[in-house]
C-alpha cells in the first residue's frame, strides 16, 4: 500500500532496531522488528510476501511466542535484496501481544535513554 504519514496513523510506534528484536514472520523464524505499535510492526525479512496476504506470526512475550496472524500492509524492496513489511495484527491475541510487547519495548528504550544521559 501507499506509505502513511506518520502524524495519521491511528497508533503512536515504537521505533525498535536499537533494541535488536526478532519476530517469526510467515517462514522467516527471525525477521528484525523495525518499529511495533499496538496495531501492527515492520520487520525485514528475505522472504518473499504478497501485498494484503494472510500470513503466521510469532510475537516474544511474557516468556512465550504469542502466535496468530497478520495482514501484509505494505512491501518494500530493499537495495540489498531483502524486504521491509508492514503488518497489521488480525485477531484479538495477536492485538493483545503487539499491544504488550509495544509497551515493553517502549519501557526499555525510556530505560535505556535514560541510562545515556546519566552516564
Amino acid at each position: 500500500g501507499q506509505p502513511i504519514l506518520a502524524e495519521s496513523r491511528e497508533c503512536f510506534r515504537v521505533r525498535t532496531v536499537a533494541l535488536q528484536v526478532t519476530i517469526q514472520l510467515g517462514g522467516c523464524l527471525e525477521c528484525e522488528l523495525q518499529d511495533i505499535s499496538q496495531t501492527g510492526f515492520a520487520v525485514l525479512s528475505d522472504e518473499v510476501l504478497t501485498l494484503n496476504s494472510i500470513v503466521e506470526a510469532g510475537v516474544p512475550g511474557d516468556g512465550a511466542v504469542a502466535e496468530g496472524y497478520v495482514k501484509v500492509q505494505s512491501v518494500r524492496r530493499l537495495r540489498n535484496g531483502r524486504y521491509r513489511y508492514g503488518v497489521s495484527a488480525e485477531g484479538r491475541d495477536m492485538l493483545t501481544a503487539c499491544s504488550s510487547l509495544a509497551n515493553e519495548l517502549q519501557r526499555r528504550m525510556l530505560r535505556r535513554t535514560l541510562e545515556l544521559q546519566n552516564s
